[in-house]
């Protein structure tokens, strides 16, 4: 689950806020996953904006959505894209540069 602290200090995460809302206002983002916490360092004029989407699965007859992944990252000033995929499905943490 992502989590973060917006400019105003305010502690937001992805089940009290959407992300799209909030994420031109967020000054530290982070993610808790398998009982850890990563922490993206703050934007601080190397970092243009943060990023955070999900992937997913479902049956094409229909049933619940499963979460494969989810990634979070940041944006850099060269729109260079510094993510980490977190795998749910495989236990497993990517960085991906793009």
């Amino acid at each position: 689950m992502w989590k973060a602290i917006l400019n105003s200090g305010e502690k937001v995460n992805e089940t009290t806020h959407r992300f799209s809302k909030i994420k031109n206002d967020i000054s530290s983002l982070s993610f808790d996953y398998s009982g850890s916490e990563v922490i993206l360092p703050p934007l601080n004029g190397k970092f243009k904006e943060f990023l955070q989407f999900k992937s997913g699965s479902a049956s094409l007859s229909g049933g619940e959505i499963s979460v494969d992944s989810q990634t979070i990252g940041a944006v850099l000033q060269d729109d260079t894209k510094i993510l980490l995929k977190f795998s749910m499905k495989e236990n497993k943490i990517e960085m991906i540069v793009e």
